[in-house]
């Protein structure tokens, strides 16, 4: 099931990629909780966009270490 709702802002596994991307925030974005099942099938529904230049990003399991992170600008990424 499908549900809309806008009472929260963009989940930092969301945020913290595209903050980086475009700072301005100047671009629609639509973000999506999946459970572990639900991948194939919105892949399939999806496919489609990528004829319309939709931007697709995946993410969360690469902003999950908040307390690991160097937030120094020249920070060099973890192995």
């Amino acid at each position: 099931m499908v549900q809309l709702t806008d009472e929260w802002g963009l989940d930092h596994g969301i945020w913290s990629v595209l903050v980086h991307l475009y700072p301005k925030a100047n671009i629609p974005v639509l973000q999506l909780s999946l459970n572990k099942n639900d991948h194939y099938e919105l892949e399939r529904n999806l496919k489609p966009l990528k004829d319309q230049d939709v931007l697709i990003l995946g993410g969360g399991n690469t902003t999950h270490n908040l307390r690991a992170v160097n937030w120094s600008p020249d920070a060099k990424p973890f192995d």
